[in-house]
């Protein structure tokens, strides 16, 4: 794992912008606090702080090619590296270390931009080419890996996080409103927006080549379309998602480093460790828990860990922990609010205390239909799919409607249709299903846009890698190819995963009733233990209407109506206005000074 950050001007980098690279890179040193490193040229300068996880030898990044004509820095782990790299060895190319950032450059000479098709891991990447003068941007095919770029004449800036692209004072993003409806309707905000003006995220599984005539960007995957394969029964589909499993849990164990899991409940991280313990005695696992019952999963998650004989921890978190809400939400980038961004944050701080990767369940709900809200979906034609998704969106998804958001944000101007970031995505999409189109907007959008963004982040606050061993590429597009009838038979989701979970785990874990991890700050609301009406940080924002915000409050208090999502969502935004927008000085919530630095010159 590591930060990356840098800029490319076609005219040359001037003093002023190469002064900036070190305070982009600096802002997220605890991305990668192991070492950093700085590569200069007349037209390009790339930065890289990084987290010794495969090959703990100094000098990894930035990497070149032989002749130094391809650099490239890269945030995330390629997990068949050596499989990679014996291929490059065979075909006469010349390696100096053993780590999985030198293939990348060597596998763009043979293949070009199409190298990424060869590439089974999470990455964001940065790959500068001298000789045509042209930067290569790249993302995973999930998403798991953040990548934000700001373009501004003949002048490109890219950054692990968008707090890398603030620091230019000539370049100050305001908020986007259509960014901020978006966080009002969704709880986050899709690719390619963000929530400032001209900052833009690059989608997961996208390309893009910036030269000095302008840029072009290009989509290399998406979730695949479901079905087309032959019939296949269960017994041996059971033993083919068996193998697929196994093999991404073993290339996911790849490490130089002590590796962990991030244990709920839940089947989607039980099984994980409970196949992994029978190869490995010695696993280490985590959980957090609440203290009110209703949210607390510890009792669950410690069976699991019994059954799995593992090292295990756990930690209690509740109300008092609020007070860590700013650096959370100052690590969470952007505004989001799911509230299990802060268990997260803790659950990685408990985790780096003994080891520096887990493993962690996140996809297998997206990938297997694991959501009850897919079973009650209609069967509609063509005709009314759209129809079908506003409905199933504006249900199951939606915090705040359109009325809603023009009355708690008053000075809030024309706008798009808040919907348009679910036409977008399913422009290109043949239509087969409601189910399918509901898993894909959640694997295409929440997967890469919310979900993935709380391990990376929260982990990253505390050098923490996590890997998901559910999005493997290959896995993911076996899945889907497979009957509808095995992923979300009789309204029971997840059916065939629940099935191989049978081998490893006792029936009363895998058919227990599915309980979604969050905190349980509605409660806290109600109580009076968190009194949003009164919070000094939702008070001062100048965008929200204070008296909506006492109405909702009030109605939550009486219990008139649960008002816990749209409350939530105000109190994240506010407090992460008052850190990561309004306050000038917060960069000292994640500063980690580097353990050591160097510069890489251009021959």
């Amino acid at each position: 794992m590591c930060g990356i950050a840098g800029i490319v001007d076609w005219n040359g980098v001037s003093a002023r912008s190469a002064g900036l690279v070190p305070r982009m890179i600096d802002l997220i040193q605890y991305r990668g606090p192991d070492e950093t490193v700085f590569f200069r040229s007349p037209a390009a300068h790339l930065s890289c702080c990084r987290l010794a996880v495969i090959d703990l030898e100094p000098n990894a990044q930035p990497v070149g090619n032989e002749d130094g004509s391809l650099q490239c820095v890269f945030n995330g782990e390629i997990y068949n590296y050596l499989e990679l790299r014996e291929g490059l060895l065979a075909r006469g190319h010349r390696l100096r270390t053993r780590s999985d950032s030198e293939v990348l450059v060597h596998l763009f000479e043979d293949y070009g931009p199409d190298f990424v098709h060869h590439l089974n891991g999470m990455f964001a990447l940065a790959l500068w080419d001298e000789r045509r003068r042209e930067l290569w941007l790249a993302r995973d095919r999930f998403g798991a890996k953040p990548l934000y770029y700001r373009r501004q004449g003949g002048n490109l800036a890219f950054g692990s996080e968008l707090k890398t692209l603030r620091v230019d004072a000539e370049a100050v993003a305001e908020l986007d409103e259509e960014g901020l409806v978006d966080y009002f309707s969704f709880g986050f905000v899709p690719a390619p927006r963000s929530i400032f003006r001209g900052l833009r995220s690059l989608p997961a599984g996208h390309l893009l080549r910036v030269h000095s005539g302008g840029e072009d960007e290009r989509c290399y995957w998406s979730p695949p379309l479901p079905g087309g394969a032959d019939a296949i029964s269960e017994p041996k589909a059971l033993e083919e998602l068996g193998a697929l499993l196994d093999d991404a849990i073993r290339l996911r164990l790849r490490s130089d480093v002590p590796v962990g899991f991030f244990l709920s409940g839940g089947v989607d991280s039980g099984v994980l460790v409970s196949r992994s313990a029978r190869r490995d005695a010695t696993l280490k696992t985590f959980s957090v828990g609440f203290a009110d019952q209703a949210f607390n999963e510890l009792p669950q998650a410690r069976q699991v860990a019994d059954l799995a004989h593992s090292i295990h921890h756990e930690r209690l978190i509740g109300a008092a922990d609020l007070s860590g809400l700013p650096r959370v939400l100052w690590h969470s980038d952007q505004p989001h609010s799911d509230a299990s961004f802060m268990a997260i944050y803790y659950l990685a701080e408990m985790a780096a205390r003994e080891v520096t990767v887990v493993l962690s369940g996140e996809g297998a709900d997206e990938i297997f239909y694991g959501y009850r809200k897919y079973a009650a979906l209609p069967v509609v034609t063509a005709r009314d799919r759209w129809l079908g998704l506003r409905q199933y969106w504006d249900e199951a998804v939606a915090i705040f409607s359109a009325a809603e958001i023009a009355s708690l944000l008053p000075d809030l101007g024309r706008h798009e249709d808040r919907f348009e970031a679910l036409r977008t995505a399913l422009r290109a999409r043949p239509f087969t299903s409601l189910v399918d189109d509901a898993a894909y907007l959640d694997q295409a959008l929440l997967l890469p846009c919310n979900n993935l963004v709380k391990p990376d982040r929260e982990g990253s606050a505390h050098a923490i890698e996590a890997r998901y061993p559910y999005l493997d590429y290959r896995l993911a597009e076996w899945v889907a190819r497979l009957p509808l009838d095995l992923k979300l038979r009789a309204g029971e989701p997840k059916y065939l995963l629940k099935r191989l979970a049978l081998e490893t785990l006792p029936e009363a874990v895998v058919n227990r009733p599915k309980q979604m991890f969050t905190v349980p700050i509605g409660e806290w609301m109600r109580t009076g233990v968190l009194d949003l009406a009164c919070d000094s940080a939702v008070r001062a924002n100048p965008q929200l209407n204070q008296a909506e915000v006492r109405r909702l409050a009030q109605e939550h208090a009486d219990g008139r109506f649960n008002h816990t999502r749209k409350l939530r969502s105000i109190l994240h935004f506010a407090r992460w206005y008052q850190v990561a927008a309004g306050a000038a000085d917060v960069g000292d919530l994640g500063r980690t000074p580097p353990r050591a630095s160097r510069f890489v010159h251009a021959r």
